[in-house]
């Protein structure tokens, strides 16, 4: 494009940038607000790209074509290397059921729309992003989305300069509002979502127009604006996290900072020192490639190893993205940006780019191609695991088969409430036939989450005949969570209701995901206590924290090349965490006079053995703790033969 006076302080914001969102996604624990690095991305993108725009627009040279043409060759060749790499080892070593979900993303990242893909899947904080090499293209779909009206919007615009700066204010404040209501509605959406986000692209834009290029500002204004930035950045980086309704308002940090540093980088002394040293303008160079390879690195790498990797595993993996977006830029990015054949160029790139979003597309047609050697059996000696790979292989779709059987059993939308799917207003209407009292029987609820609607599950295969087993669960509605959806709350509220004002009730048991590994699975042990208390003097039993594994069971089974035996699995991949806070609950429990019900040593043995198959090949766990059918009824069997509840 069209060249501008270079500001190697840009070049320094671009490696803070990349900075960030690398030492996130490789330590989240320590830099926490690390993903505000897109943010300052979006703001820098705006400007540069504005900024051209403009020039070119003011001497009449300003081509739509060319313009289109130097975003081909700026974005793809790097893009290009690392989707296909993606696919590459994907296909030796990914398993077929995510590598269908590879093809997808491989698909919609081609033709730059996969944020609106990960609206629909799991949040980009939440514990599966791991699994998708390719989430942080969410980010390049949003800016070529961006791209496509931006150029178009300030040519119509230039005929009307006087209104120019005002129509894009008006823009970006329509996008930041939409941006803050739809975080308060769906944070999801609100995430990936190209109008959420655009006003972080167009306050670059603004900038642009603003008389800044060149203009010397005062050196101590300069400095001040500097160091407040920097200061409100690592801020951010340090007390951001996950649980906040992100983007939302907490966005304008980031974007503020990102504008003080353009507005006031040229004249500051700071920025000098900070972003114009010879490192900071290297990285920044090297800042695309980066943001590109480090992602899927720390992905695939996790996948294979099945989230056990060390801080230095961490760094080494760091280390390579370096290396290779070294590698990138030296001898494929400047060598084709080098202003020959251009045109060419380009259409070749954009040749490539449609064959391989055309070959994700088959890999997502063909379920991940089951044929592929990975995808056959670990070796092991053990017959449970072998003769679940008996079944699996025989027929791909047992899992679904198995979860659907499970949700009928938790009596999913009847007595367990789907609160994706369902109000409470709605699902309250049935609840005649899950809390129906009988006379004869003794009457036991069972209240809680999905976890505890397994449990209950194992209370009336064990308990059943003798006893009345009532059921108000709900997806997400454990007692002493934070952060309760509207629907678990009127749940839990109503619950306490029908607990008080009903004497045939004689036992309360509450279940929950205590040691859930979503981050976004905030329990406060001591709020579930205060519940307890408040819903009177019933006899109620705490269950504890059920079967923990990290990461997930499937997981564990289908990626491992070698498997001892099922004891083996348990005690190398049973989540520790979930065992020190069965202790703690314990105690607590036994301070307070209530009964506890230790569930993970009911399911497992003394050495924490705990089967996650049956005999005969079925799966009893299938993810970190829920239990299917089978696993329901095989807990259930001990808790008949024990007299945890009498």
């Amino acid at each position: 494009m069209s060249s501008l006076l270079y500001r190697p302080d840009i070049d320094g914001l671009r490696a803070i940038s990349v900075t960030l969102v690398v030492l996130y996604h490789a330590f989240p624990s320590t830099f926490s607000g690390g993903f505000i690095g897109v943010d300052v991305f979006f703001v820098i993108s705006g400007y540069l790209i504005t900024s051209i725009i403009h020039k070119q627009l003011n001497s009449n040279t300003f081509s739509v074509i060319q313009f289109y043409q130097r975003r081909v060759l700026r974005i793809l060749p790097a893009l290009l290397i690392v989707i296909s790499s993606v696919a590459f080892v994907g296909w030796i070593l990914v398993k077929d059921y995510e590598f269908t979900t590879f093809g997808k993303h491989i698909f919609s990242s081609a033709f730059f729309f996969v944020n609106f893909v990960y609206i629909e899947e799991s949040g980009y904080f939440d514990l599966d992003s791991i699994k998708k090499p390719l989430l942080h293209l969410w980010s390049l779909a949003i800016e070529e989305q961006f791209y496509i009206f931006w150029p178009l919007c300030l040519i119509a615009l230039y005929k009307f300069k006087q209104y120019l700066k005002v129509v894009l204010l008006i823009i970006i404040g329509c996008s930041l509002i939409y941006c803050y209501l739809l975080s308060l509605v769906d944070n999801n959406y609100a995430f990936f979502h190209p109008l959420s986000r655009f006003w972080e692209l167009a306050i670059g834009g603004y900038i642009a127009y603003l008389p800044i290029y060149g203009r010397r500002f005062s050196g101590f204004i300069s400095n001040i604006a500097l160091v407040i930035a920097i200061a409100l950045l690592i801020f951010a980086t340090y007390y951001y996290n996950d649980q906040m309704l992100y983007p939302g308002i907490y966005a304008l940090i980031p974007v503020v900072s990102a504008v003080l540093i353009i507005t006031f980088g040229e004249s500051s002394s700071v920025a000098k020192s900070i972003l114009s040293n010879s490192l900071s303008v290297y990285v920044g160079k090297i800042s695309y490639p980066l943001y590109l390879w480090h992602w899927p690195i720390l992905s695939i790498t996790s996948l294979m190893y099945l989230d056990t990797l060390t801080s230095i595993h961490l760094i080494a993996l760091v280390l390579a993205s370096v290396f290779l977006s070294i590698t990138t830029f030296h001898l494929v990015e400047r060598r084709i940006n080098n202003n020959f054949y251009e045109q060419t160029k380009a259409i070749i790139l954009l040749l490539i780019l449609i064959l391989l979003g055309i070959f994700g597309s088959a890999i997502n047609t063909n379920l991940g191609y089951p044929s592929r050697s990975i995808n056959h059996r670990p070796f092991t000696l053990d017959k449970s695991i072998n003769s679940y790979f008996d079944i699996y292989e025989n027929n791909n779709s047992i899992q679904a088969i198995w979860e659907e059987e499970r949700q009928s059993a938790i009596r999913s939308k009847i007595c367990h409430l789907k609160t994706k799917e369902q109000s409470f207003v709605s699902f309250s209407q049935n609840l005649e036939t899950c809390l129906l009292l009988n006379e004869t029987k003794t009457n036991i609820l069972v209240l809680g989450d999905s976890i505890a609607a397994d449990f209950y599950v194992s209370l009336t295969y064990a308990l059943g005949k003798e006893h009345n087993i009532l059921q108000l669960t709900g997806a997400g509605c454990s007692v002493g969570k934070e952060n309760l959806s509207d629907g678990c709350r009127s749940l839990l509220n109503y619950a306490k209701e029908f607990i008080k004002t009903n004497d045939l009730l004689k036992y309360i048991v509450i279940g929950g995901s205590w040691s859930n590994p979503r981050p976004d699975y905030n329990i406060n042990i001591n709020s579930v206590f205060d519940y307890i208390e408040l819903i009177g003097n019933k006899k109620t039993y705490l269950v504890g924290p059920p079967v923990t594994f990290k990461p997930n069971v499937k997981d564990i089974i289908h990626k491992s090349i070698f498997i001892t035996n099922q004891a083996s699995i348990s005690q190398k991949y049973l989540d520790k965490s979930a065992l020190s806070l069965n202790n703690e609950m314990s105690s607590m429990s036994s301070k307070k006079g209530i009964t506890y019900i230790d569930r993970i040593n009911l399911y497992c043995t003394d050495k924490y053995e705990c089967p996650i198959i049956s005999e005969d090949g079925k799966l009893l766990i299938p993810d970190y703790g829920h239990l299917y059918v089978e696993g329901a009824k095989y807990l259930g069997n001990i808790i008949k033969k024990s007299t945890v509840i009498n």
